[in-house]
């Protein structure tokens, strides 16, 4: 399918939910051309040995005329998801919304067929988020974790999304989801913290 201008372009982004949670996985820049292989799951979870199924469209640009990209900047692979891709403030035009946005722009672009792969959610680590399954009977309470962290020398308490240090009795219990724990003394300089 060839691409030649924005409302099909913005249609074709709406269809494939704007690659939200998707990925990069190839950015080949040689002299026949760019191609840019991006894709999205469509079944499965993130689950290390779960089935998993992708989705990936090849793109071609034609007519470059702007192409922000720098390899130091990002490395294409299917093993982390980038935040989506939206369209350029004009013309015909994919602003990437990795770890770094780049952008590019240009007359038209082909885009390929999808291309349906199954396969299984590899193990993965990562530097930001932890996942942990507990078989206790009971969900711990806000000061648990509290009192437990306290005894590894970290003082700690919740919050949610950007707020003020919330009292643990008033901590909903027993769903807390949506909670931060956060370091006492990086409440104030933070948003975030360990999310439940």
């Amino acid at each position: 399918m060839n691409i030649e201008n924005r409302t099909k372009l913005e249609e074709w982004l709406d269809q494939n939910y704007w690659f939200e949670d998707g990925f990069i996985s190839e950015i080949n820049d040689s002299k026949n051309g760019l191609e840019i292989v991006v894709g999205y799951q469509t079944v499965g979870t993130y689950v290390a040995g779960e089935k998993q199924e992708l989705k990936e469209f090849s793109l071609k640009p034609n007519g470059l005329m702007n192409w922000t990209y720098k390899k130091e900047q990002f490395s294409p692979t299917k093993e982390y998801c980038i935040n989506g891709i939206d369209l350029t403030e004009k013309g015909i035009g994919l602003k990437f919304d990795t770890e770094s946005v780049f952008e590019l722009t240009c007359e038209s672009i082909e885009i390929s067929e999808p291309k349906i792969t199954q396969t299984y959610t590899k193990p993965w680590i990562s530097n930001r988020e932890i996942y942990i399954t507990a078989t206790e009977k009971e969900v711990p309470t806000a000061n648990y974790w509290i009192e437990k962290l306290g005894e590894y020398g970290f003082k700690i308490g919740f919050r949610y999304f950007a707020s003020e240090l919330i009292q643990s009795e008033k901590v909903p219990y027993p769903d807390y989801s949506g909670y931060f724990i956060q370091t006492l003394n990086k409440i104030s300089e933070t948003q975030k913290g360990l999310f439940f």
